[in-house]
């Protein structure tokens, strides 16, 4: 690591490009490091450096029309149109003067570069996203075929697959047969390039794989991958945080905790230095905090959950917020409703009702919507049910303030509202005792949270089975809230569940709890037995004494200070 250069992000894998200037090397190969870590905007400014010291390197010229194009969590279908005229021009300046120099570039160089220039090909102020992404994808096809040891080639080829198909691909419910062949395509081609030298450290490859296979049928054959990537690239915080999405699919909580809290260290240290990550910097910054907040809920860590919180809300300033191109309140703002959710995860009712609404409900509309459900939550759990009934009325008509264009990435707002809406009608018609409607309420809540898009962290942070079992076990339902609990838990035939993994919680404490209850009371002493074991190993990080799946049940106080 050059004593000039701040990051500790040395790539096992360097791949040597034609140029004549080590400096140009140098820079080149940290950009290629901060596009597999998806900071794309250090990536710009390192090939910029390169382009500085030789003006003639086409695959430096290649990085910077790369770095400002689509990518897998920014495909063309999210850029606006001020955002698109810009990228385009950008990207055709910069892929024109690579084609300039490419003929003196490697056979492999040549490849990458001209697969580029069909991405960003079209008219003047547009493309066809479709017929873009489709010509990209069959060159770079083309180019892992003709290079089928070169793991940069492999690895972005995967990016390119990964960008264009919908991220329901693996779904049960998926009826694109195209994008599911690719997905198998890439899946082999990942494998096999994993017995090339030198692949078992390449974080492109390593990165792509889990991206490939966390919403799949198997998410655990990604687990070496997301091991490999651990001890990585420590200044990487995107490259530190990808375990988790692993280690929360399997139930390693603890793990996930740690990537995630390796990742903020990360994200913060590049912060600090003042240099511009790009625009979408601070959603991956409040992405890694997210996870690391969602891993201790499910963890029951109420002060690392709260302390994450914190971090984030100071992650994104208004300031931010009120950026116009990209929409940063279309990306980031829900963010700002997550404290609701780690305070009703952990029963902290008078904390909820403490909270102050937004000063501007129209910037913050997501959060807004967000305080006014955990309101009513918290005063029916409290037994107030004039006032619980209010905050309904209020929520509401707070949601249908929000804009269609706010997301809670890559769900809809409005869509995650719906989930909402019916967990605030059960918990609402359980403390008025109605108690058939109630369960109703609280089933669709469960329908509509299992619906929404994967996303990790799951974009509903509190599984709506847990308040269901809870309530049900608490009206003496016991069958029915074992059930939930085993659906939750993952304990199913995977045939049962067509092999989902991403809407179950394995090993979460709050469902063992319930678990164990469950079995107890049914006299099912072996299984109880076996079932507590995994409660205590569970339970070794938590900082609170839970003693149900929800604190909505009666009589629950939040023991926590």
């Amino acid at each position: 690591m050059s004593e000039d250069y701040p990051f500790d992000i040395l790539h096992p894998h360097l791949r040597r490009i034609t140029t004549s200037d080590p400096s140009c090397q140098e820079w080149f190969g940290r950009g290629l490091t901060w596009i597999y870590g998806f900071n794309h905007g250090e990536a710009m400014r390192c090939f910029s450096k390169a382009l500085e010291h030789d003006p003639h390197c086409a695959m430096a010229y290649w990085g910077m029309a790369y770095s400002i194009g689509p990518n897998f969590n920014k495909p063309w279908r999210l850029f606006d149109a001020e955002d698109m005229q810009v990228a385009l021009a950008s990207a055709r300046r910069n892929i024109e003067q690579g084609l300039r120099y490419v003929e003196a570039a490697s056979i492999p160089e040549q490849a990458l570069v001209r697969a580029l220039a069909l991405r960003f090909a079209g008219h003047e102020r547009s493309i066809d996203p479709t017929t873009s992404d489709k010509c990209y994808v069959q060159a770079m096809r083309e180019a892992a075929i003709q290079h089928p040891t070169d793991l940069d080639i492999i690895a972005l080829y995967g990016e390119s697959i990964l960008t264009m198909i919908p991220k329901t691909v693996w779904s049960e419910k998926s009826s694109n047969g195209e994008a599911l062949s690719l997905a198998h395509e890439l899946d082999v081609n990942f494998e096999q390039a994993f017995s090339v030298e030198g692949a078992m450290t390449h974080a492109g490859l390593n990165h792509m794989y889990i991206h490939l296979l966390e919403r799949s049928p198997h998410p655990e054959k990604a687990e070496p991958a997301a091991d490999r990537l651990r001890d990585g690239i420590r200044d990487a915080g995107h490259l530190q945080h990808m375990p988790a999405h692993i280690d929360i699919l399997l139930g390693n909580y603890g793990l996930a905790i740690t990537a995630n809290a390796n990742a903020v260290r990360a994200d913060e240290k590049f912060s600090e230095t003042g240099l511009n990550g790009g625009p979408m910097f601070p959603f991956y910054r409040a992405h890694n905090c997210h996870s690391l907040i969602y891993a201790a809920m499910l963890a029951g860590q109420y002060a690392v959950a709260l302390a994450a919180t914190e971090k984030l809300e100071c992650a994104l300033p208004e300031t931010t917020l009120r950026i116009e191109s990209p929409p940063m309140a279309d990306w980031l703002e829900a963010f700002h409703g997550v404290r609701v959710h780690v305070l009703i995860r952990f029963g902290k009712w008078s904390e909820i009702l403490r909270l102050a609404m937004p000063k501007d409900p129209t910037l913050y509309s997501v959060t807004t919507a967000t305080l006014w459900y955990g309101r009513g939550i918290a005063h029916a759990a409290l037994g107030n049910i004039d006032q619980a009934s209010e905050a309904r009325d209020r929520f509401l008509e707070a949601c249908a303030r929000v804009p269609v264009s706010r997301m809670d990435y890559p769900n809809k707002s409005r869509d995650v509202f719906k989930v909402a809406e019916a967990m605030l009608d059960g918990e609402l018609q359980y403390r008025c005792q109605s108690y058939e409607s109630a369960f109703a309420s609280l089933e669709k809540a469960i329908a509509l949270d299992d619906a929404l898009v994967y996303s990790e962290p799951w974009a509903w942070m509190l599984p709506s089975r847990h308040p269901y079992a809870a309530l049900n076990l608490e009206q003496g339902h016991t069958e029915e809230a074992l059930v939930a609990y085993r659906m939750d838990l993952g304990l199913d035939d995977p045939a049962k569940t067509n092999g989902v993994h991403h809407r179950r919680h394995p090993k979460n404490i709050w469902a063992l709890t319930g678990y164990v209850d469950c079995l107890k009371r049914l006299e099912r002493w072996e299984e109880a037995g076996l079932a507590e074991t995994w409660l205590e190993k569970a339970a070794l990080g938590s900082d609170i004494d839970i003693r149900s799946s929800c604190y909505c049940k009666r009589g629950l106080i939040s023991s926590i200070g």
